[in-house]
């Protein structure tokens, strides 16, 4: 079902998943959450010549809890690592062991903002009305049905494909999926631009 960037029906439903994620936290119909997760996370040497190496791969398990307004608790249940090449002095920051809530914040930050930093979410509230004030263009890509137990109606869910107007400023370029019910995030998988990094060497 994929569609041209920009479409009247992709932009209604970008407006609809914003005004969502505002609403999910603000309207106070949620007041506590406890989520359980497990996660990948890969090192690779990405030489400009050569080939590509992955370094080290790192599982972890995580739980969180979460309590209006806004009291956190993450707890790791687990967490190990195998590494491919010998490597010395081998740390990197906590956040990249913990669960991200509520889809990210409005500035998409990496490592404390020292990684990458200044890009904006794709759902968050725009600086400026109008077409000059959207960071990113958006295309209907793929659609999928789920039908889950005790739910009689099927689970309809949209991926919308995300790439900023501008591809020299910092942002994302990847994928969204939105519930098309309640147009809440279900899932994103995206990259950053090269000026989202903050440091040159990652």
């Amino acid at each position: 079902i994929e569609e041209s960037w920009g479409s009247e029906r992709v932009l209604t439903l970008v407006e609809r998943a914003r005004a969502a994620r505002v609403t999910l936290v603000q309207d106070g119909t949620l007041r506590s959450y406890r989520a359980l997760t497990q996660g990948h996370i890969y090192f690779f040497v990405d030489p400009e010549v050569g080939q590509r190496a992955l370094i080290r791969v790192d599982q972890v398990a995580v739980e969180l809890r979460w309590q209006a307004p806004d009291l956190v608790q993450q707890h790791m249940l687990g967490e190990r690592s195998e590494t491919r090449l010998p490597v010395r002095d081998f740390r990197y920051y906590v956040d990249r062991l913990t669960l991200v809530r509520h889809g990210l914040g409005n500035e998409i930050r990496v490592g404390a903002g020292m990684d990458v930093a200044g890009g904006p979410h794709p759902f968050a509230p725009l600086v400026e009305e109008g077409p000059g004030g959207e960071p990113y263009e958006f295309r209907l890509a793929d659609s999928l049905s789920l039908r889950l137990p005790g739910r009689p109606e099927p689970l309809t869910l949209y991926e919308l494909d995300v790439r900023p107007v501008d591809p020299t400023a910092p942002g994302i370029i990847g994928s969204v999926t939105v519930d098309q019910h309640s147009a809440q995030i279900v899932r994103m998988a995206f990259t950053f631009t090269p000026a989202s990094y903050v440091d040159s060497r990652t």
